[in-house]
């Protein structure tokens, strides 16, 4: 098969490689039927309203698969510190809020629940009374001053017992990486839509640095993709699964180490994503 060249990008012939799923982060130990179900919550708190930024992390969450998210409340700080049910990628991400230091709580909501709250909003402000977390939208006060009047709106939903599985996370902060590149992810996936729609892409994706710059690789069935997508700082290579890469859009500072887990940060919403690698056998 020939290989075609345009804008540093190729699509050539596949060599076929064995490859296993990512291995998680830890073991998650068994949860019972009766641990599952949430204790009774007694929790008053006055969140108001949630940063703009804060809707990137839950559409990240969203789409790597959790359903619930476990918002902590210390240091007057609003933080989320996620992993997905296969503990193969981590989210997390910190909010300064400006709340009483001593409002310290935690307590899980549902991910997409939150998600329509702040579409169909047009200002929510949050509060929590006893096991409900309140949404009620209210008049904003606009830069010049006038106050813009909305629709009345209230929305409650129940919360839950925060996640209180150990997630290992100074483990991951005390990894050393050999390769950091700032990635723009929506023009990968832009690349990518050769192979077709989203549900076509292949489930893996090799990065691979030479100290000069970061290629790419998807590997279908019957063609592979290869760009040369930023410049690299170091060199290694790794593969990551592609149904968690594409839950990130815009420019990432990525890092990594051969065979070794994935960092990637998102200066302006201040979300970090960690992602177990796969493992390549021949």
């Amino acid at each position: 098969m020939e290989t075609v060249e345009v804008e540093n990008i190729e699509v050539e012939e596949p060599q076929l490689e064995a490859q296993e799923e990512p291995e998680p982060f830890e073991e998650e130990a068994e949860i019972t039927e009766e641990e599952r179900q949430p204790a009774q919550l007694d929790i008053h708190l006055d969140i108001g309203r949630l940063p703009p930024s804060f809707s990137e992390a839950l559409k990240v969450l969203d789409a790597v698969g959790v359903e619930e998210v476990t918002l902590q409340f210390k240091g007057g700080n609003l933080e989320i510190c996620q992993m997905d049910a296969s503990r193969v990628c981590l989210v997390r991400a910190s909010y300064e809020m400006g709340l009483a230091a001593a409002q310290e709580t935690a307590f899980a909501v549902n991910v997409k629940e939150l998600l329509r709250i702040l579409k169909s909003f047009e200002n929510p402000h949050f509060r929590v009374e006893g096991n409900r977390l309140i949404a009620e939208d209210k008049n904003m006060v606009q830069g010049d001053g006038r106050v813009k009047e909305v629709t009345p709106k209230r929305y409650e939903t129940l919360i839950l017992e925060p996640d209180n599985i150990d997630v290992p996370i100074e483990h991951l902060e005390k990894l050393k990486f050999s390769v950091k590149a700032k990635v723009d992810f929506a023009k990968l996936w832009k690349y990518a839509k050769v192979f077709g729609s989203d549900k076509d892409l292949p489930d893996a994706l090799k990065f691979e640095a030479n100290n000069i710059v970061l290629s790419a690789t998807l590997r279908g069935d019957f063609n592979n993709l290869s760009m040369q997508i930023a410049k690299a700082e170091g060199e290694g290579k790794a593969t990551y699964a592609t149904a968690y890469l594409s839950a990130l859009s815009g420019e990432w500072t990525v890092e990594y180490a051969t065979d070794m887990p994935l960092k990637a940060h998102h200066s302006l919403n201040g979300i970090t994503v960690y992602l177990a690698p796969r493992i390549e056998t021949d």
